[in-house]
């Protein structure tokens, strides 16, 4: 029998809704596309980097509580920084939470994670959405379009890195 497959598009933001400045988004965008992190750091962020940052954040936040993170069990293998850590106070601090399709009414984002298998899942799934909206900033081209992939993250094991 083969697992049923899950779709999620990436929320598009208001530009008012909006929260993260230039910084916190390219801290956002290493954080997932960890090679790139030159190319990222060069690179003028416009609104629609924002909101594929931000989108990022929220879809990575939300797929880590349907996984379950509350079971902390896990061993840090690398330290997420603080830019990281800082983007996910910021969210907390002024996300709407109908941008969360896993988040209960009981949970809170303050203390929000990422697992690293949701992390890498959705860096590979929207690798080529991202590129393909570098290059045509490189050409002076506004890329739209609408950053829709398909995701089945596992449930966590005991080696599963947790980030935030």
């Amino acid at each position: 029998m083969s697992a049923e497959r899950e779709y999620i598009q990436l929320r598009d933001f208001t530009e008012a809704e909006l929260i993260f400045d230039e910084q916190e988004t390219k801290e956002i965008l290493k954080f997932f596309f960890q090679a790139d992190r030159e190319l990222i750091g060069s690179t003028q962020i416009t609104n629609e980097l924002r909101n594929f940052a931000q989108g990022l954040l929220v879809a990575a936040v939300d797929a880590s509580y349907a996984m379950g993170w509350i079971e902390l069990t896990f061993r840090w293998a690398t330290n997420p920084g603080q830019g990281l850590k800082k983007a996910l106070r910021k969210l907390a601090s002024q996300a709407a939470r109908y941008w969360f399709k896993h988040l209960k009414q009981d949970q809170s984002l303050a203390d929000a994670k990422i697992y690293e298998s949701v992390r890498e899942q959705l860096a590979r799934n929207f690798r080529s959405p991202f590129r393909i909206m570098l290059e045509a900033k490189a050409q002076g081209q506004q890329q739209q379009q609408l950053f829709v992939t398909c995701v089945n993250c596992s449930a966590p094991n005991q080696y599963d890195r947790l980030w935030g």
